[in-house]
């Protein structure tokens, strides 16, 4: 009984409810503080609409976003050549109409948007025979621009192959439809040609040009033709060799040229 007498009085006693006043005190400012910190670093309460950015480009949408104190991040770049570079495919959250979500200032929003190209690794066909790499080239998208330089021993092999006049390595990725360049080695003939002239005539009209030229070789390249009947309206707008008048060239050589649907208009 003593001993809860002694207790009673302690808790009774002035100094025990001062101090427990103290703790009170501190532990409801511990409180006040931790809410309000936790408020001010959440945004507690505070509710902003996400806009619906589909179909919008990402160079519109920035300063939208900055004037909402939002942030945004590209994560993706999808290949759609039928829509402008940098359409917004894709956001993350939804927009609020559709999802009913709201987020707070300092949000990031991460977007998904379109490029027109897609980059595909191109093998490599150095010792490679001409025929082997155009038609390699152009099934897989890419244009083929074919020169030559004399060679007994690799008559008729690729020498070279290059894009944007480096040498390309195995495992090199290009945009789709980019020009690869390829130096084919040619032997030495016993007859030569005069270059012809293919400048603005249909690849029909090349054709039946070349009907005078006995033993030379033609590989087309085409620019802005999306159809058929694009490629066969398109004109030489660049060959190589180069029409120069009276120049010779071997019998068995081959010419590139490329025809636009836009050219020689």
């Amino acid at each position: 009984m003593k001993f809860f007498s002694n207790l009673f009085k302690f808790i009774c006693s002035r100094q025990f409810l001062i101090n427990l006043g103290l703790l009170f005190m501190v532990y409801l400012v511990v409180v006040i503080v931790t809410v309000y910190y936790l408020d001010s670093k959440t945004n507690h309460g505070q509710k902003i609409e996400v806009p619906n950015y589909l179909g919008k480009n990402i160079r519109q949408v920035t300063s939208a976003l900055d004037a909402l104190n939002l942030e945004y991040e590209v994560v993706d770049s999808i290949y759609a050549p039928e829509k402008p570079e940098g359409t917004i495919l894709y956001q993350d959250p939804l927009p609020t109409n559709e999802s009913d979500v709201y987020v707070k200032e300092g949000r990031k929003i991460h977007f998904r948007v379109s490029k027109k190209s897609r980059l595909m690794e191109v093998p490599l066909m150095v010792d490679r025979s001409e025929r082997y790499a155009v038609s390699v080239l152009k099934n897989m998208g890419l244009k083929a621009s074919v020169s030559y330089q004399p060679s007994v021993e690799a008559a008729g092999a690729v020498l070279q192959q290059k894009f944007k006049n480096k040498d390309m390595k195995t495992g090199d990725k290009v945009p789709v439809g980019s020009t690869i360049y390829i130096v084919v080695g040619q032997g030495y003939s016993t007859s030569v040609t005069a270059i012809p002239d293919l400048n603005c005539l249909t690849i029909n009209q090349v054709k039946d040009r070349l009907l005078n030229y006995s033993g030379l070789s033609v590989y087309e390249n085409y620019v802005n033709c999306r159809t058929k009947e694009d490629s066969l309206r398109a004109k030489v707008v660049f060959q190589n060799p180069a029409y120069v008048e009276g120049e010779m060239i071997p019998g068995n050589s081959g010419i590139s040229i490329t025809l636009d649907v836009n050219g020689c208009n």
